[in-house]
């Protein structure tokens, strides 16, 4: 498995010498990474347009014209809530704002291997974890990171073309697809199909009003006598909630 990783500083020989760092960790523990320098903010954010490009970016705190902040907040308003971001600065007063951006972690030049090393496995270990609880989708123009968690439903909007929309707790997106070939992968992360088109999270159904699914968004979803039986064993299970 390959972790793409960014290295963004102004200072080419801290680039380098942090790419040495990964590289020291490649050959020691045999993981693969893919590593893209930048010297300059400015173009780490002309390039950087898609979440899910990057597993780990090491961003210097200190840059001239866009802060390395500043970047990181660009880079979550994307949004890519995913990305593990990593700040180095010789500057630990900037580390409280570090956690406005959610950053993994702040490290303070000059790096040490052993400590780079333990950091580079806590990483990938959250990586692989989270890999399983996130979709990819490819919409017209990007690929699109997405937790699950943050689905709330998936409805077909042209089946001839095998289109489908997912409707997320902060976006929309339209993309090619099939509902059956997602109603398959997220199964097993309690999607159900209340009605035939539609795939709805239950982590996202506040409570049921007569055959109808009422969503934490305000939505309304129908229910379709076929599935009614389905949907009510659910309810008997102390899953959901069911109003009359």
């Amino acid at each position: 498995m390959q972790f793409n990783v960014a290295i963004c500083d102004d200072e080419i020989k801290e680039t380098e010498y942090i790419r040495s760092l990964i590289n020291k960790y490649d050959m020691e523990y045999e993981v693969s990474f893919h590593i893209d320098i930048y010297n300059s903010s400015r173009e780490f954010i002309e390039i950087y347009k898609t979440a899910g490009q990057y597993d780990i970016i090491f961003l210097d705190v200190e840059m001239p014209g866009i802060s390395g902040l500043e970047l990181a907040r660009n880079i979550r308003h994307l949004p890519d809530s995913l990305v593990k971001i990593i700040f180095i600065s010789n500057y630990p007063e900037y580390m409280q704002d570090s956690f406005d951006v959610q950053a993994f972690n702040y490290l303070t030049k000059p790096l040490t291997y052993p400590s780079f090393s333990k950091l580079i496995s806590k990483l990938i270990d959250q990586i692989n974890s989270g890999r399983d609880n996130i979709i990819v989708l490819e919409t017209e123009h990007s690929f699109v990171t997405l937790p699950i968690k943050d689905i709330i439903y998936i409805k077909t909007i042209n089946n001839s073309n095998g289109m489908l929309q997912y409707i997320t707790v902060d976006n929309t997106f339209i993309c090619k697809g099939l509902l059956s070939d997602e109603e398959k992968k997220l199964k097993v992360h309690s999607f159900i199909s209340p009605h035939r088109g539609i795939l709805v999270n239950l982590l996202h159904i506040h409570f049921v009003k007569s055959r109808d699914l009422v969503l934490d968004n305000g939505e309304s979803l129908p229910v379709s006598r076929r599935q009614e039986k389905y949907i009510k064993s659910i309810f008997s299970k102390g899953i959901l909630t069911i109003y009359h």
